[in-house]
């Protein structure tokens, strides 16, 4: 697809998990439990902070985020260091998100933190950053997140998309531009 012209050229900066091995696989076997994951939370807004001086230099960045309280402590490590970073939550009143999209969208505000909820239908172009926080054992959320930022952007033809994939998620599937569709 990117040979092709259809998405931007991607980046990644990955870090192997090794904690993989305490997430317990949620009822449905799709994806993880709730519980599993919070394990997870302090110890990626600790590596987030590490990267933040690479991040302050990209145009927008969002963060896929595996809880509330994750995004939380995003939003407020980010405030501490004196940068705005919203959160967007399934419980967000309808007309908040409403704003803080459009706030994204305009340059009003770069950095963004996501619980599940901007998976599909969040057209932003010039997201040029995703940190992915959460495990998942779903290609499909993978694939749907870093979709977000691998649309091409219109006023930057030579954009290229950072991955910092602080979850480890394309080491177990790989990277888009590995992704086959069809038979062999």
């Amino acid at each position: 697809l990117q040979e092709e012209g259809y998405v931007s050229r991607a980046e990644y900066y990955t870090q192997e998990d090794d904690d993989w091995d305490l997430l317990k696989v949620n009822s449905t076997g799709a994806d993880f439990t709730d519980e599993s994951l919070e394990h997870f939370a302090d110890r990626k807004v600790r590596q987030m902070m590490e990267i933040l001086p690479t991040l302050i230099k990209h145009k927008k960045v969002l963060f896929f985020c595996s809880s509330i309280r994750q995004a939380t402590m995003v939003s407020n490590a980010l405030s501490s260091a004196k940068i705005t970073c919203p959160l967007i939550t399934a419980n967000t009143p309808k007309k908040e998100r409403a704003q803080i999209v459009e706030d994204y969208k305009s340059g009003k505000i770069r950095f963004l933190a996501n619980v599940s909820t901007l998976l599909a239908g969040f057209d932003v172009p010039d997201i040029d950053a995703i940190v992915m926080m959460r495990p998942t054992l779903s290609i499909r959320v993978l694939y749907q997140s870093l979709g977000r930022g691998l649309r091409l952007d219109p006023n930057d033809p030579n954009k290229v998309l950072s991955v910092y994939d602080l979850a480890g998620v394309t080491l177990r599937f790989g990277r888009v531009e590995t992704l086959k569709i069809g038979y062999e």
